[in-house]
């Protein structure tokens, strides 16, 4: 009798691993990092409809006020040309959120990425200056649509982006960072 209760649970076992395999496979959200999954997208995007009346999901061709399923996620975090980024509220800010075109133009990978504090994206000295400022600026009015400034890839390459700014802020008014939205086909590539 025991040896059929070892036997029946050493199967089950391989049969709930199977499974949970499979399922991992077959996810829409295969390979997409868990804070690019819809809540943080959801965070991302309802709080710039909420601050600037901007629905973004227009931007990406998906329906007006889209909740987002783990494919539009998907959808978002492998857009070709529109970059998505966010940052935490720490006191020197850490990249939560990039999009695949965030990747490609900043040439850094997910986990490179989402373990550095995003005020390396500007070169230091004046552009980092700048850029500090700029995020004050954006705590105080919620968002900016209008904003310009130099960014810097991991290879020192720089760029011009322009782009639209904006604090996160959840259901109950806490604020959870800064996102940023942009189109790299815009961008200017500097010397």
């Amino acid at each position: 009798m025991i040896n059929f209760l070892v036997s029946f649970l050493f199967i089950a076992a391989l049969w709930h691993r199977a499974l949970t395999v499979h399922a991992l496979a077959t996810s829409p959200c295969r390979g997409v990092p868990q804070n690019q999954h819809p809540s943080h997208l959801d965070l991302v995007f309802n709080s710039l409809r909420k601050s600037a009346g901007i629905d973004l999901a227009s931007r990406f061709n998906l329906p007006a006020n889209t909740e987002f399923t783990p494919s539009s996620a998907k959808f978002v975090y492998e857009h070709p040309t529109l970059v998505l980024l966010s940052h935490s509220t720490d006191p020197d800010p850490i990249f939560t959120y990039a999009n695949a075109a965030a990747q490609r133009l900043f040439k850094m990978d997910y986990t490179t990425f989402t373990s550095t504090p995003s005020r390396y994206s500007a070169e230091e000295g004046d552009d980092r200056e700048k850029r500090q400022i700029f995020m004050e600026k954006v705590k105080s009015q919620r968002y900016v649509d209008d904003y310009e400034g130099i960014r810097v890839a991991s290879d020192k390459s720089r760029f011009l982006i322009r782009a639209i700014v904006w604090e996160l802020f959840d259901e109950d008014n806490v604020r959870r960072g800064a996102a940023a939205f942009f189109d790299s086909d815009s961008v200017e590539h500097l010397r």
